[in-house]
């Protein structure tokens, strides 16, 4: 079954990025930039699900197997992504909307560095359900022992960009739940950092050692990840409500909320790469630091 899965995700999402891209040309007259950013956020939560289907039935043998080839399948629509984007000439507008969306940077920070205090002084029921993602991520470590670092660099790289365009893109646009998720997704990233530098045995090493290396370029994705999520999330929630109030003539309030909104999709650009430079760093450098230090 493990194996049926991993053939026909593949075929699928090729298969629906073609058809789509069809019906989205022969419907519109819209960008395709548009269908592109949508169609890597659709294919991610298929992705995701994916994910889960095939560890749910994996044995201590395939789950590693089977998280580099779905990772590996996510690298690609991650690097795809990155790729609409370059082509459609983000990277000069980041410095601007950076400052635009700095409010919701602020908030998605914010809740981040709640969740880490919260998970050093977290109650100890709440604290067990953090302390399984974190024994999840140390089942996985102990399963890539021995294998050839670039593949637990295609595992960080997909599990990574598969939660920053999930909170970005995908689930951003499911009105008020998308805000919440991405809200949740930051306090719970925070959590776990802090239950990790409660519960291993030199707390602060571990933290310059094991997650500074990478941290300083991951946790800053995450977070502007989340913010874009919010961003997009409240613009559409505000068009809903305009909308239903608009009265007489005139643009509706949705189309211009979301034409708002879609500008901070360009911070997706950054966010990928330095998620790929963190994955990098994780990969290689970080388990030499522990190894030599912790």
């Amino acid at each position: 079954m493990n194996m049926l899965i991993l053939l026909l995700v593949p075929l699928a999402v090729i298969v629906a990025y073609f058809l789509g891209s069809f019906l989205w040309r022969a419907a519109t007259d819209v960008s395709s930039y548009y269908y592109n950013v949508l169609f890597a956020g659709g294919a991610t939560l298929l992705l995701a699900g994916a994910l889960v289907a095939t560890q749910l039935m994996a044995t201590d043998e395939t789950v590693f197997s089977n998280r580099l080839a779905i990772d590996a399948m996510q690298t690609f629509v991650s690097l795809f992504l990155l790729i609409v984007l370059y082509k459609k000439g983000i990277w000069g507008n980041v410095k601007t909307q950076l400052k635009e969306d700095r409010r919701y940077i602020t908030l998605a920070a914010v809740m981040f560095l709640v969740g880490m205090g919260t998970g050093v002084v977290v109650q100890e029921e709440v604290r067990g359900i953090v302390e399984q993602s974190v024994e999840d991520l140390g089942q996985l470590a102990d399963a890539s022992e021995g294998k050839p670092w670039w593949q637990m660099g295609i595992i960080l790289f997909g599990n990574n960009t598969r939660t920053a365009i999930t909170v970005g893109l995908a689930i951003a646009l499911v009105p008020l739940l998308g805000g919440i998720y991405a809200l949740f997704a930051m306090v719970l990233n925070g959590a776990i950092v802090g239950v990790i530098g409660a519960i291993v045995n030199k707390p602060l090493s571990y933290l310059v050692v094991g997650i500074a290396p990478h941290g300083i370029f991951e946790i800053p994705a995450i977070i502007i990840a989340a913010a874009i999520g919010l961003k997009v999330n409240a613009c559409i929630v505000r068009g809903i409500t305009e909308t239903v109030r608009k009265t007489g003539d005139g643009p509706e309030p949705l189309y211009a909320r979301l034409r708002e909104a879609f500008k901070s999709w360009g911070l997706m650009y950054l966010v990928i790469i330095l998620l790929l430079v963190a994955a990098v760093i994780e990969s290689t450098i970080t388990p030499y630091l522990l190894d030599k230090i912790i």
